[in-house]
């Protein structure tokens, strides 16, 4: 699941109409605009908070709203207690380590063992409900509505997650990814032209039915660094229409 950076590089030549206009985009260049759009477009898939309107803090393309959105960025959902990774661990203060590859929470739960009246042990699952750290405290010194094992909570603090109750040694969790850096490399022939070298790039992680999409945003920033207004305004309406 992969899309070829070299492909977007020379689609992207195309569209702008290189080769008549005598307009250059160097490959560093492309490389830096490759690097930002990586994360933008992942940053849109998730929801840009900048598409909130008042009243409704909720973004048009944000993640899980459809199965289309779902499905462009899936294969970023580590799963922390999946069959592949193991369960995210808590010391005995309740503290875990947020994963360096963290961009975005999809969601959090504790497998709690509880045993029946008739002796029977079953594991439950119970949702954990991150709070902000004010609701936290409040929640924390309050004999009435203090956090237990059936209803557990969180809030989050630097690169780290508080836990209550502190007893739950392990839980799962699941998170978004940060994708690879998408990086073009090339070697220069005696005719002074590029020539792509496969074993030395990072194509875009992302499935190839996101490459126009992809190619709309590194179009827009490419037509606004040669400064043609005409291009510009096409990448404006593809963007509006496509991502």
């Amino acid at each position: 699941m992969a899309i070829s950076i070299w492909d977007i590089y020379n689609q992207s030549l195309v569209r702008v109409n290189k080769e008549q206009s005598g307009r250059s985009f160097s490959v560093p260049q492309f490389n830096l605009v490759a690097k930002f759009v990586n994360m933008l477009y992942l940053k849109m898939k998730i929801g840009l908070p900048e598409s909130y309107q008042v009243g409704v803090p909720l973004a048009p393309q944000r993640w899980q709203v459809s199965q289309r959105i779902t499905d462009d960025i899936r294969h970023l959902l580590v799963w922390a207690g999946g069959p592949n990774n193991e369960m995210m661990k808590l010391d005995k203060f309740g503290v875990a380590n947020v994963p360096e590859d963290y961009v975005y929470f999809s969601s959090c739960y504790y497998v709690q063992n509880v045993v029946s009246a008739c002796e029977v042990s079953e594991n439950v699952h119970r949702p954990i409900t991150f709070v902000p750290d004010a609701v936290f405290a409040d929640r924390m010194g309050c004999a009435i509505n203090k956090p237990t094992e059936k209803y557990p909570i969180a809030k989050w603090f630097e690169n780290q997650i508080q836990f209550a109750p502190a007893n739950m040694n392990y839980v799962h969790f699941s998170y978004i990814r940060k994708p690879a850096e998408p990086f073009l490399a090339v070697t220069i022939d005696s005719n002074n032209d590029y020539v792509y070298d496969p074993s030395n790039s990072v194509n875009f992680e992302y499935p190839e039915i996101c490459q126009p999409d992809i190619e709309n945003l590194i179009f827009g920033i490419m037509t606004g660094n040669i400064q043609s207004q005409f291009h510009f305004q096409i990448a404006n309406q593809q963007l509006n229409k496509g991502v």
